[in-house]
């Protein structure tokens, strides 16, 4: 009998293939008897060592559509509509553009991209994606500003259809950006938050080092923490207790990808779109500091 360790390692392998793989479709049982028969070519009886196989890569994808979920994000592959055994590349509901499509499949590349960037960087790319996604009036304070890195206002009412909501509904949004590997916790997220509440009414000192445009007007005021990593599940409760919108790596890439700037990054080629490292980059490095 085949020791479950090691099909669990096998499995592991498999799933590693899946997500560096370009295809649009995957038999698992078929992927689960070849890499077995690869590592094992003289193996007689593969069949039980082989349905364990599918099982455990079945439970890591799973697994994966969950976490996916969770962080309101998109999962590569799903499971077929047909057969429980077969990977199919994810398509929206939605119809989405072909060029989301294509950049979903350079998602790793992206990320990859993010975490290679300097810190001072990451902001700036931060403060894009914050005016790619209609906040235009959004700026970064200077270096070591009392824990907040960009400051900005937002035109809630225009992109909201209530009539309740006047169109002319305005919040302040005061952020935080991380580029670091190590998970944020609910203390980095505490601090956060004095520094929010210090900037909705700031003192004298603090507002002469504001833009004009962000302390002449009192308005409600969000925080917004960015992070290259990820938080801790206590981190996460604490920001949902106390309304802190936070997204995480992963979560930033996806609200790249999404966005209608998005397909700027691509080169057409031979019938498909080819990502351009060069002109992404090149979106947000420009931003002043």
């Amino acid at each position: 009998m085949m020791d479950n360790k090691i099909l669990g390692e096998i499995a592991q392998e498999i799933y590693s293939y899946i997500e560096l793989a370009e295809g649009d479709s995957f038999d698992i049982i078929d992927l689960c008897e070849r890499h077995f028969t690869d590592k094992y070519p003289s193996a007689v009886d593969i069949e039980e060592p082989v349905f364990k196989l599918v099982d455990k890569v079945s439970n890591i994808i799973k697994r994966q559509i969950e976490h996916c979920k969770k962080q309101a994000i998109e999962p590569d592959y799903v499971f077929s509509s047909h057969s429980d055994t077969v990977l199919v590349r994810f398509r929206s509901d939605d119809e989405e553009p072909k060029y989301v499509l294509s950049l979903r499949k350079e998602r790793k590349k992206i990320f990859g991209i993010i975490k290679g960037i300097e810190w001072r960087d990451f902001e700036k790319l931060c403060i894009y994606l914050l005016k790619i996604n209609k906040l235009n009036d959004v700026s970064l304070t200077k270096v070591n500003e009392e824990g907040v890195d960009f400051v900005g206002i937002f035109e809630l009412g225009k992109y909201v259809d209530s009539r309740v909501i006047p169109d002319n509904y305005k919040v302040k949004i005061v952020g935080q950006v991380k580029h670091k590997k190590k998970k944020v916790n609910p203390a980095m997220l505490r601090a956060f938050e004095t520094y929010v509440k210090e900037y909705s009414r700031p003192d004298e000192e603090l507002a002469k080092r504001l833009p004009y445009w962000f302390t002449e007007v009192d308005l409600p005021i969000f925080g917004i923490y960015y992070t290259t990593s990820d938080y801790t599940r206590s981190a996460k409760n604490y920001a949902r207790r106390e309304w802190l919108i936070h997204r995480n790596g992963e979560q930033i890439v996806e609200d790249l990808i999404k966005s209608e700037s998005s397909k700027e990054w691509l080169k057409p080629k031979n019938g498909d779109f080819v990502f351009d490292e060069s002109t992404f980059t090149k979106a947000f490095m420009g931003i002043a500091s």
